[in-house]
């Protein structure tokens, strides 16, 4: 039996380890981009979405 932090039983907190993860894998899909044009469009989607989760 594993033992949790009060804060690891959080809703909030699972989504947030989730979300983490999905930005890496966002990212990630950055440098499989070829035009600078994608990768503007990529990085300014990457920036809203580290916006929203800071609010």
């Amino acid at each position: 039996m594993k033992i949790y932090f009060d804060h690891e039983k959080l809703d909030v907190y699972r989504e947030a380890i989730d979300f983490c993860s999905w930005v890496g894998e966002f990212l990630a899909t950055i440098s499989a981009k070829i035009t600078a044009k994608d990768r503007a469009r990529f990085l300014e989607m990457a920036r809203g979405s580290a916006l929203e989760c800071a609010a």
